[in-house]
């Protein structure tokens, strides 16, 4: 996957982002099979040909940089440390952040803007931590407890003042927050890795354009919505902001005593957009997200 550098950055940054790219061991990563598996396929087939700019790994070197900082904390946990475990004939590997073997505890560290922590913990977050727990049970380790700790990347302390979109009480309180994860039963872990595994297997030799579609979820999707603004107005009325239907939004309207606009608000696919670098090989995204007119 070559790497450009189109602002002309120093030698270190080109560096690091080489580094970063993620070191494949074993047939899938347990990141791999909790993603999307359009976007693992495309991946792989075109490799040699997907060009990343080191300015678009940004996100990926300031995760990189909290990680390697943390690691070096220099106690008795596992860090970083990679296992491998077989799922029906196929090599699956996990590399865990932190595992304190005492308290029986598995951390990963997370960077994300406010908006991934008020939609709510990540369901792939959730399903990669248990097969990290369930790769160390496989190595002996017994694993009572799961944490997501979340560096929230763009935090203010002055609040929502400047996301005006976010509720006061749904803004976290400080920008370093711990979730807990639900920790699952090995039965299940096992039951999902089966069905991830027969999935990527089955698809293998599926062409690119009849690959399974990205969910809305895989996407980071937000769907269409419409507001009520007063007439002229440029922000939307008080309750009117997040209507499903174009409909709920008229009657939303007619209970006004003044005259009103309706803005179509179209969704969005975040991760198609920002952060797929496979999207040129992908023809949903081509056709339905950034069509050529």
């Amino acid at each position: 996957m070559p790497i450009t550098n189109k602002y002309g950055l120093s030698t270190p940054w080109i560096r690091i982002a080489e580094q970063n790219l993620y070191d494949k061991v074993g047939w899938r990563s347990a990141t791999e099979l909790v993603g999307p598996v359009r976007l693992a396929m495309l991946r792989d087939r075109h490799r040699e040909h997907i060009e990343v700019d080191v300015c678009d790994m940004s996100h990926a070197i300031l995760g990189e940089a909290v990680h390697t900082l943390l690691e070096r904390a220099g106690d008795d946990a596992i860090t970083e440390q990679r296992f491998i475990i077989d799922v029906m004939g196929k090599e699956v590997s996990m590399k865990p952040d932190r595992f304190e073997p005492e308290a029986e505890h598995l951390r990963d560290f997370k960077t994300a803007k406010v908006w991934a922590y008020v939609l709510g913990t990540k369901d792939e977050w959730v399903r990669q931590t248990n097969i990290y727990a369930h790769g160390l049970r496989q190595h002996g380790h017994t694993v009572s407890e799961i944490s997501i700790e979340l560096l929230i990347k763009d935090w203010d302390y002055k609040g929502p003042l400047g996301q005006t979109t976010i509720p006061k009480n749904e803004y976290p309180e400080s920008p370093i927050i711990r979730i807990p994860v639900d920790v699952w039963l090995d039965a299940d872990v096992e039951d999902y890795l089966r069905d991830r595994v027969m999935l990527f297997m089955d698809l293998e030799d599926t062409p690119d354009n009849e690959l399974p579609i990205c969910t809305m979820e895989e996407r980071w999707g937000r769907p269409d919505k419409w507001a009520v603004k007063k007439k002229g107005g440029k922000r939307a009325l008080s309750g009117g902001a997040n209507f499903e239907t174009e409909q709920d939004a008229l009657d939303f309207a007619v209970t006004k005593n003044h005259p009103c606009d309706i803005e179509f608000r179209p969704g969005k696919s975040t991760r198609c957009e920002h952060f797929c670098d496979a999207k040129m090989f992908c023809n949903y995204y081509l056709n339905h997200i950034n069509p050529a007119f």
